[in-house]
Formats: C-alpha cells, sequence, structure tokens
C-alpha cells in the first residue's frame, strides 16, 4: 500500500524554512550581531520603562551569546544597567543548568543554596556554599586554595555589602588540590555559611578553611546576588614542580533570597 507523506514533508520543509523551533515551543531566535546586542546593552538604561524591560527580555531570549556584554554591563556606572545585567544573567544560567564561567581552559562554577532561610534568635541556619573547579585542560593541574578565593554579596539595589574578615591564627589545611586530570573536578567547600543574629543583627558568616573569618552583616529578608572571585598569581611558595594554574575569574552572579523561616 502507498503512503502519501509529500504534504507533511512539505509542511516540515515550511517550518525549518521558517525558522520554527520546538526547543521551548517558540519561534527560534535569529543570532544577532554585535551591534544589536549592545544597542541591547544600552536599552537597559532607556528612559522608558517598557523599553528597559523589552532589552532586558531579549538579551534573555538570545541568551549565552550575551554573557560577555552582559558581565561588562555588570560594572556600568548606572544602577538600573547593573541590576537588570545581573538578573538577565541569573535568568540564562538558570535556563541552561550551568553556572560555569571558563577562563583559560579552567571552569569555576558556583554552587549556592538559592534560599537562605533566617533562624529565630539563638539559633543558626547553614547556607551550603561551594566553588566548583573543572580542568578543561589537556594537562593535568592543581591549584592553590590558600586565601585565593573572596565572595562578594550585592543587594537587589545594586549596592556591594561590605564584608568584614580576618585571621586570629593559621591552620593546617588543605592548601592545593590535588592533580586534576582533564574533565577532573574539585569542589572548595571550606566556607562553612551560617546565616544567625549577632548582637542583633542578622549576618551571613564563615571561615575559609586556614583559621580566617569573614561576615556579611546588617542584612534583611529579600534578594541578593553573591559572586565568588579566585585568584592566584603564582607569587606564594609551594609544594615545587607543581604545575599549578595561575589567573583571574569572577564567576557569574547568582540570585538568593533571604527569607523569615
Amino acid at each position: 500500500m502507498l503512503h502519501h507523506r509529500a504534504p507533511l514533508l512539505v509542511l516540515i520543509s515550511v517550518l525549518v524554512s521558517a525558522g520554527w523551533s520546538a526547543a521551548d515551543g517558540d519561534q527560534a531566535v535569529k543570532a544577532p550581531d554585535d551591534h544589536q546586542v549592545a544597542r541591547l546593552i544600552r536599552d537597559l538604561s532607556n528612559d522608558d520603562f517598557q523599553v528597559r524591560e523589552s532589552a532586558e527580555k531579549r538579551l534573555i531570549q538570545i541568551g549565552t551569546m550575551c554573557l560577555p556584554e552582559l558581565r561588562k554591563a555588570i560594572s556600568a556606572n548606572d544602577p538600573e544597567v547593573r541590576r537588570r545585567a545581573r538578573s538577565a544573567i541569573d535568568a540564562i544560567r538558570q535556563r541552561g543548568g550551568d553556572a560555569e564561567v571558563e577562563v583559560d581552559g579552567i571552569g569555576f562554577s558556583p554552587i549556592i543554596d538559592r534560599t537562605w532561610r533566617i533562624p529565630p534568635r539563638g539559633k543558626q541556619m547553614p547556607v551550603n556554599m561551594a566553588l566548583r573547579i573543572t580542568n578543561h585542560k589537556k594537562e593535568m593541574q592543581r591549584f592553590y586554595l590558600f586565601e585565593t578565593i573572596d565572595l562578594v554579596l550585592i543587594s537587589e539595589r545594586g549596592n556591594k555589602i561590605p564584608i568584614d574578615s580576618g585571621r586570629d591564627r593559621i591552620l593546617p589545611g588543605t592548601d592545593v588540590t590535588p592533580l586534576l586530570p582533564s574533565g577532573g573536578s574539585y569542589s572548595v567547600s571550606h566556607f562553612h555559611a551560617v546565616l544567625r543574629h549577632h548582637d542583633g543583627v542578622l549576618r551571613i558568616e564563615g571561615t575559609d578553611g586556614f583559621g580566617g573569618y569573614w561576615y556579611f552583616a546588617g542584612l534583611r529578608p529579600g534578594k541578593y546576588w553573591i559572586q565568588m572571585h579566585y585568584c592566584y598569581t603564582g607569587k606564594e611558595s609551594i609544594r615545587p614542580n607543581a604545575p599549578t594554574w595561575t589567573g583571574e575569574v569572577m564567576t557569574d552572579p547568582v540570585s538568593v533570597e533571604i527569607k523569615e523561616e
């Protein structure tokens, strides 16, 4: 028996040529050029609210190819641009399911609880926080960990929350990761973060794994952004003949929310 498939093939051909995609149930987004992305970034500071909203949604829709320009925009002078750039980056990363930033063959991924629940006074609430480092190079690599990772916390309005830190003593710890083969990962999880009240002030605090401490104080319920900064210049003296990676990277902002328990 003959089956007449020609109309179906014609329909598929028409849909493909029209740019239809079943990935999200929406029409596929045509890749814009650099000038269009730059214009959308500029529109984030437009006087018209609807133009700003439309630009942010379009940047999110375009996706990962906008990330380099959006990362630049989070340092803009205009707080509205910074806020919308962070929001767009976070939305793109959540949609893609991966927050890795790659620099010189090394991937850095923040692993952070997105909801921080305020505990009753006198109690504390643990907050899971780690930095996953992945070696995408062919050669084996290791990473120095002593005083190489900083945290950055930003309020929803775009204000950087001051961090207080110090060190009473240096405790023995894992100052260098094991050698990571190509594709290997290591999670730095020595932050030991907790949310609690201290002298009536809500703060998140933790350690660096080597006897140092850090905290952000004066927090309130609401939305925040957190980033992790890794920097190792190679000047510190560590084990000889160690192929230790040198470089600097700032992870993309991750949105977190502080909520009442």
